[in-house]
């Protein structure tokens, strides 16, 4: 075999060129130009791609999706042939989903024996790089090396990537991965290069890709020990001058790779009732900056991941947990308290979901709006409702059933709710409203979260945590600033926003300690606002912080549903530990799915919490 090491840079100095120009074009007003499905960004990227690859190579054969005027074989029998996708992924990609990725592979022989993936606009902000050659040492990510990936068969909490279209036939692809969970996400070649970093364990599509599309991915699969196998399990290989189609791939360790392709894919693709109500990113917006975008995915992200993990543990004291999870509860799992999956949100959540619709809907806040979206959750009949929330929001969903408009549904909540609780189920829902308000005075968005609060918990202690807190995070989001300095603000804004005793009180606690007595009281809004801040300010980081909250029993699910927000808004999604955010993101609780006890309708599901952060952040 020829040394690579040239074709390597040479396909990597090609990427970073088509990859700077098609992240400016997500960015750009109005959204990526073009047609469906054809963007003039991606021949402009091409141009790019060829002008290098022809200069340095002018005998390999060179086979690109945009221009296939230009198309070429190896001027030699045998010689190499360059596939090359300068956009994988160009529909959604105009639809402002992230995740698209720059594809160049190098075949010789019917193998791919280079591949470079650029995810040039990653899920989580900035961008993710792939690359291997034959003879140039292992895949390396963002030019560090991977191991290889794990042989081991398909297990439970594995994940495999499919299209991302497979949220709306959400039972038919849970089946079909099964015991694994799926992710949907744009473009096959991010998806099988998310398989040899050992992210997933397993990539497919069934929409007919073509060598182009796949031949860079199968290369780096290929690098970290797996394959890729077509509709009858058969490994896939390509022509002399790049040619082949499949019908269908997969891609993964041997054994997923062949699990994956033995099974039934009919239901995956079957046309059905979707799955509405889960959000869509939205073209032209967005978010520029990653270091924003990474803090209010992390404020959402952390907010779920706090509630699953002490959701299995809800209602236990801190001795039965210290028995039963000796180094803590660390990983979200499937069952717990609640016979849930791994990664779903209990009614903290899925409150704080039902806001988050409501408000990316309307493109603002509005009480009664929100109001009618916490009515039709009470209407699907949750697996667990707070006292306090049931005795609001009967009342408003037996008028919302009746016809009535969403100010009288609004009023009847507020009539109904107790002025005497002192409950944290206004605070743990309130977080959405912190990074919609990232952009809003202080004093705007305090009054949201006193509004929303109003609707279920009007106490004024109950408001004042709703309001200091979603400041708070706001403030974190918009400023990138540190955790004492995030905390010390929180303080400041207690006093700005007139909050009263209880609320000061329980923030100038948390310097010194968490709460006294998580069980007691263990719902009690100020145990859960001090537990928030003193985490805050005194761990090391978010999963130590969670991990400790939930150690400490009592309301476990609400308690670290909320540190999580305030935790996830200051260091950002990628402090999440991947574990959780695996979970999270590959979480569909379909009625008739695999595993499913608790179903839930999709405005429950949190598998789009990034798509929501984002859409939250561009209001």
């Amino acid at each position: 075999m020829t040394d690579l090491s040239r074709a390597l840079e040479a396909a990597l100095r090609a990427a970073r060129a088509a990859a700077d120009l098609l992240r400016a074009e997500l960015f750009r007003a109005g959204g990526p130009r073009g047609e469906p499905g054809h963007c003039p960004a991606d021949e402009e990227a091409e141009d790019l791609i060829r002008a290098v690859l022809d200069a340095e190579f002018p005998g390999d054969g060179l086979v690109g999706e945009e221009r296939p005027e230009r198309n070429r074989p190896p001027a030699l029998p045998g010689g190499r042939c360059w596939l090359v996708d300068p956009n994988d992924g160009t529909a959604d990609f105009q639809r402002g989903h992230r995740g698209a990725a720059v594809s160049i592979g190098l075949v010789q022989g019917g193998v791919p024996v280079l591949g470079v993936v650029l995810a040039h606009t990653a899920p989580h902000g900035g961008e993710d790089l792939l690359a291997w050659a034959e003879g140039q040492g292992p895949v390396r990510r963002n030019g560090a090396p991977l191991p290889p990936m794990s042989a081991a068969p398909l297990r439970a909490g594995d994940v495999v990537l499919v299209s991302s279209s497979a949220a709306k036939r959400a039972r038919g692809n849970a089946e079909a991965v099964q015991p694994a969970r799926f992710r949907p996400l744009t473009s096959i070649a991010y998806r099988l290069a998310l398989v040899a970093t050992g992210d997933a364990r397993g990539a497919i599509s069934l929409h007919r890709p073509r060598a182009l599309d796949i031949a860079a991915g199968h290369a780096l699969v290929r690098g970290a020990g797996g394959v890729l196998l077509d509709e009858a399990g058969r490994e896939v290989r390509y022509g002399p001058a790049g040619e082949g189609r499949v019908a269908f791939c997969f891609g993964g360790a041997p054994p997923v790779a062949a699990r994956l392709a033995s099974r039934s894919w009919v239901e995956a693709q079957a046309y059905g009732p979707g799955a509405p109500g889960l959000c869509a990113p939205l073209a032209g917006r967005a978010v520029r900056d990653d270091g924003l975008l990474r803090r209010g995915q992390g404020a959402l992200l952390g907010q779920f991941a706090g509630d699953a993990l002490g959701g299995q543990v809800e209602f236990s004291g801190p001795a039965r947990i210290a028995a039963t999870h000796p180094g803590g509860v660390r990983d979200l799992a499937d069952g717990g308290h609640w016979s849930t999956l791994a990664g779903q949100p209990t009614d903290d959540s899925e409150l704080a979901l039902a806001l988050a619709r409501t408000v990316i809907a309307f493109g603002r806040f509005d009480a009664a709006r929100v109001a009618e979206a916490y009515a039709d959750w009470l209407g699907s009949e949750p697996f667990d409702v707070g006292r306090t929330v049931d005795a609001a929001l009967r009342p408003a969903l037996r008028l919302r059933a009746a016809g009535a408009g969403a100010e009288q549904v609004a009023e009847a909540a507020r009539a109904a709710a107790s002025r005497g609780s002192l409950a944290n189920g206004a605070l743990m829902r309130v977080s959405p409203l912190g990074i919609a308000g990232h952009a809003s005075p202080a004093a705007e968005v305090a009054a949201w979260a006193r509004a929303d609060a109003a609707l279920t918990h009007p106490a004024a202690p109950c408001q004042d945590a709703s309001a200091v807190f979603a400041a708070t995070v706001a403030f974190a989001i918009a400023t990138g600033a540190s955790a004492a300095e995030v905390a010390d603000r929180g303080e400041a804004l207690a006093a700005e926003l007139g909050c009263g005793p209880e609320v000061r009180e329980a923030l100038a606690a948390a310097r010194t300690g968490p709460p006294e007595d998580f069980e007691t009281s263990a719902g009690l809004v100020t145990i859960a606002l001090q537990n928030a801040f003193f985490q805050l300010r005194h761990a090391p980081d978010l999963e130590a912080g969670l991990v400790d909250t939930v150690g400490r029993g009592g309301d476990t699910d609400t308690n670290a549903a909320i540190a999580g927000a305030l935790l996830g808004a200051v260091h950002g999604v990628l402090a999440v530990p991947e574990r959780w955010r695996r979970a999270v993101l590959s979480c569909w609780p379909v009625e008739g799915a695999p595993g499913v006890r608790r179903p839930r309708p999709p405005v429950c599901w949190p598998g789009d919490a990034l798509i929501l952060a984002e859409r939250l952040l561009g209001l």
